[in-house]
């Protein structure tokens, strides 16, 4: 299998610039413990996989976004696109912490069906729709930045989707059973549910 080819400078640029982002993290060892990181052999050669569904769009995307060490724009760019505000139809470049985030917890739940990705990228103008609707948004959510995903599994165990995101530390995690998600981001390690906090980032 050979690594699809970066086919303009803008691509190359927007790689190196998601990259640059991420070089604290050096993957993922900075945000996933070490317990995680034993249980997945050569993690940082392996291949990453995300097998993504958007409920709204009905939408599906494969895509190995990390191949033989190095990251795959055009499988980059698809997960931008499956992530876009669905309301506007703006896409924005998703954060590698959060798309290595998503990675991770697909791992340690040994998920062999598509995430349910119910909100990815979140503009401005869709942010204060929600916030005037009385729906849980956060004035600077971290949607805004693409830094954060409010997801589900196909066969329901929300709890155990909110155990897992809650011990890997990847973030801020809220818990929402009534909505049916699990919001996920990689700001500070937080936790929170609808009857603690009002506000979800």
């Amino acid at each position: 299998m050979a690594i699809p080819p970066a086919k303009t400078i803008k691509e190359i640029d927007s790689v190196r610039r998601r990259f640059i982002k991420m070089t604290i993290f050096s993957g993922l060892t900075a945000f996933v413990p070490f317990r995680a990181l034993a249980s997945i052999p050569d993690f940082t050669t392996q291949d990453r996989t995300l097998w993504l569904y958007n409920p709204v769009t009905e939408e599906t995307l494969t895509s190995t976004y990390w191949f033989n060490g190095q990251y795959v724009p055009d499988a980059l760019e698809k997960i931008d696109h499956i992530m876009r505000d669905h309301r506007t139809g703006e896409v924005k470049s998703i954060d590698l912490g959060l798309i290595n985030l998503l990675h991770t917890i697909k791992i340690q739940i040994g998920l062999d069906e598509p995430f349910h990705v119910v909100s990815g990228y979140r503009c401005r103008k869709s942010n204060e729709l929600l916030r005037k609707s009385g729906r849980n948004a956060a004035r600077n959510s971290y949607h805004l930045k693409g830094q954060a995903a409010d997801i589900r599994l196909p066969d329901g165990h929300l709890a155990s989707l909110r155990k897992v995101a809650t011990v890997i530390k990847g973030g801020g995690v809220g818990y929402y059973p009534r909505d049916n998600f699990v919001h996920v981001d990689v700001g500070p390690v937080r936790y929170w549910s609808p009857r603690a906090r009002k506000k979800a980032s």
